[in-house]
């Protein structure tokens, strides 16, 4: 589940200095999610330092991966999320309260689901998606390392193939007859 944050996440605009308050039950919808296996991440337009501070201070920063905060459109970046996460969009939910942005990410991401974080059946939506979910583990240190690599091949300047030779993998091909 990708997460917008201002008026979808918390009441306020940050880039506004708005006193923030968070929508519970959302905060609940994220917790309950990560617990069963599935992970959430954020695309926002907004100050990335002040956006971290607001989550950390908040306790959540944790709880995402792959959490893109820039004042760029969303539709490319959430397509670059769904790359990174090696997911389809099909299975990716993205919640805003923006029509616009929902209508963008939709043109981008063939087949995402997407929530307007206004309509009064979102929340409503899901907690019945949560409920119908089966009790799994947390997926976010598995997605903790998806995101180490990506920082690992982006601090590098490298491509995928000098990437990988810098990795130092070794591979032996043993054949049935050596084995012998």
């Amino acid at each position: 589940v990708i997460w917008d944050l201002d008026d979808t996440l918390w009441v306020g605009t940050l880039a506004e200095g708005d006193s923030l308050s968070l929508k519970t039950n959302r905060v609940d919808y994220i917790r309950d999610l990560n617990e069963r296996g599935v992970v959430n991440s954020i695309c926002s337009k907004n100050d990335f330092d002040l956006a971290k501070t607001a989550l950390d201070n908040f306790g959540l920063w944790e709880e995402f991966v792959f959490a893109e905060i820039q004042m760029e459109a969303k539709g490319q970046i959430v397509k670059q999320i769904i790359e990174d996460m090696q997911l389809r969009a099909p299975d990716v939910i993205f919640i805003d309260d923006n029509a616009s942005n929902l209508n963008e990410v939709k043109f981008f991401n063939e087949g995402i689901q997407v929530l307007d974080a206004n309509d009064p059946d979102t929340d409503s939506k899901l907690e019945e998606w949560i409920e119908s979910l089966k009790p799994g583990k947390s997926r976010v240190g598995e997605y903790r390392q998806l995101e180490a690599k990506r920082a690992a091949k982006t601090a590098s300047g490298l491509d995928n193939r000098e990437f990988l030779e810098t990795c130092n993998i070794r591979v032996a091909l043993v054949r049935r007859s050596d084995n012998l």
